[in-house]
């Protein structure tokens, strides 16, 4: 395995997991993990999350080609197919005309070539405001795509589940970088990111080491008393660790 794995998430109302619209998937064996945030101001946005995050799994986006609309079709295809919008109240239904959003981010960790032997390397992919953060024995190596928290501000571009004429326009920031066993990756969805990233720029370091030893009842409880601090945002929160093999 490329990697092993710990994920967390609540929805930005425990008291109502069933609205939660983050997703995260990851498959240690092929090296590869996604994180996806469903805009909450479109309709169905947790399904279109989950199927981007899994699509991502089964075979990541060819951005850098002709194909990638194809992809996107299937994917859009499927997310047709999942909802059912006869539920809905009558304020509801004429979102559906606008499709679902999503935020994305995922990762591929594969062996690369370097002067005296082999190394390892992830290569990043990002639409929106989910975040990435590298971190070796305790330190920050770097953050992508974002690195300043006035950016997670602004409204993100999102990937869409219909097409409005505007695929055109979709950027993917990319990045590659060498990691090595025991580095951690860390994927989260904007409210984590937002703040560690603040955290960051205050002078404090995130023990993200002593984060992989938490269990779920300690990151609930950070997590609850960091938005009730104001520190936190009140979202659906998510962050995937990955630690490199």
């Amino acid at each position: 395995m490329r990697y092993v794995c710990k994920t967390f998430s609540l929805a930005k109302d425990p008291s109502h997991p069933d609205e939660y619209e983050d997703a995260f998937d990851a498959d240690p064996a092929r090296g590869v993990a996604a994180i996806a945030d469903g805009v909450s101001s479109s309709i169905f946005s947790g399904k279109w999350a989950r199927i981007l995050t899994r699509a991502c799994l089964d075979e990541c986006p060819p951005i850098e080609s002709s194909a990638f609309f194809e992809w996107m079709a299937l994917r859009r295809q499927s997310w047709e197919t999942a909802i059912d919008p006869s539920q809905l109240t009558w304020h509801q239904k004429p979102k559906v005309g606008g499709g679902a959003f999503a935020t994305l981010l995922w990762v591929e960790i594969d062996d690369c070539a370097l002067a005296g032997g082999k190394s390892l390397r992830y290569r990043a992919f990002a639409m929106g405001d989910c975040l990435l953060m590298h971190v070796r024995q305790g330190a920050l190596l770097g953050t992508f795509p974002l690195a300043d928290s006035a950016e997670f501000l602004r409204d993100p571009m999102a990937v869409g589940s219909k097409d409005l004429g505007r695929d055109g326009q979709f950027r993917f920031l990319a990045t590659k970088q060498h990691c090595q066993a025991g580095d951690l990756l860390i994927l989260c969805t904007d409210a984590l990111g937002a703040w560690a990233v603040s955290l960051i720029e205050s002078g404090q370091a995130v023990d993200w080491i002593s984060w992989w030893a938490r269990d779920a009842d300690d990151w609930r409880t950070l997590v609850v008393h960091e938005r009730a601090a104001g520190r936190m945002r009140y979202d659906d929160t998510t962050v995937g660790i990955l630690r490199i093999n």
